[in-house]
């Protein structure tokens, strides 16, 4: 079965909500950490999570992938079994390498890593593969309209401070 790309397979009503869980490694800055925080909350508040999601968010450059033992800035383990947890780790990256005004897109590129692994997780649970394959292309398209529908919206405090900032450059 080919997925529509355009789909929306996130689900917004379920009687169950196991929502997410960030768990997060040492040495993250307070205003990340809660920005990352502020757009969990956001996408909660919007969707259902019938099956918990951990995710595990790392102050590291990289993590590597559970399949291919490559270096990659998030990946996702799927359970053949859908009553047990699935869980993610995702990377901050060259966040802090980069210059303070490119970190916007830093915070971008995380909250889009994020995203993409939730897409993911719903590819999972509503058994959307194309043979056995999960849909990259429709993980990307999906994780940057969710990003900008974040920005958009508000946004969490760092995102809209710098979006201000950026937007002046």
């Amino acid at each position: 079965m080919v997925c529509d790309l355009m789909k929306d397979i996130w689900i917004s009503e379920s009687p169950e909500n196991n929502g997410i869980r960030l768990c997060f490694s040492n040495g993250f800055e307070p205003e990340l950490k809660s920005e990352i925080c502020a757009f969990v909350r956001w996408i909660r508040r919007k969707y259902r999570f019938p099956v918990r999601l951990k995710m595990y968010v790392k102050f590291e450059p990289y993590v590597v992938s559970y399949l291919s033992e490559e270096k990659v800035s998030a990946t996702i383990f799927l359970p053949d079994d859908k009553t047990d947890s699935p869980f993610a780790q995702i990377s901050v990256g060259n966040y802090v390498g980069r210059a303070e005004n490119d970190r916007f897109n830093a915070v971008c590129d995380i909250l889009y890593d994020i995203a993409s692994m939730i897409t993911h997780y719903f590819q999972w649970l509503n058994d959307e593969t194309n043979c056995g394959e999960l849909s990259s292309r429709q993980a990307h398209q999906k994780a940057r309209r969710v990003v900008c529908k974040y920005i958009d919206s508000g946004g969490g405090g760092y995102l809209q401070k710098n979006k201000k900032k950026n937007s002046k450059s």
